[in-house]
């Protein structure tokens, strides 16, 4: 009898679990890798250098996700203050996306700003106001 009782708690447990997935992303200056991300520890800063940038630098983002969507579009954005400065569609399963540093100092410079975030909207950024933040760049 105590075995089925400790069988029916097993069984229990099982169906009430669930798959847990996490999202990850790479963050890359020039193809080296600065910090991996995920939701949990997106809130720390990567602080870079203006004088250290040169003319045709990038940031890129390799996005992971075990939940893909098929036939969807999304969008990996760059803000500053809320202001919408570059963007970049992804269609299904293309994660990788690319930003020019200096397309983004220029943006910072028109809204004097001093951090920009980076954002995934999974659904794309016209219209949509679901977003994840990603990680924010303090720019000294």
């Amino acid at each position: 009898m105590k075995y089925f009782f400790l069988i029916s708690f097993l069984i229990s447990i099982n169906i009430q679990s669930k798959a847990d997935t996490i999202n990850t992303w790479h963050v890359y200056y020039n193809n080296k890798k600065l910090k991996e991300y995920n939701q949990y520890n997106n809130k720390e800063k990567l602080v870079l250098k203006r004088s250290d940038f040169k003319v045709g630098d990038t940031i890129s983002i390799k996005y992971y996700t075990d939940t893909k969507c098929h036939d969807c579009i999304g969008s990996f954005t760059v803000e500053c203050e809320e202001k919408y400065i570059v963007g970049s569609d992804i269609i299904e399963n293309e994660y990788l996306v690319k930003f020019s540093v200096e397309e983004i100092i220029h943006y910072l410079n028109i809204n004097n700003c001093k951090n920009v975030v980076f954002y995934l909207y999974p659904n794309g950024f016209r219209g949509a106001r679901v977003k994840e933040l990603l990680f924010e760049v303090e720019l000294i």
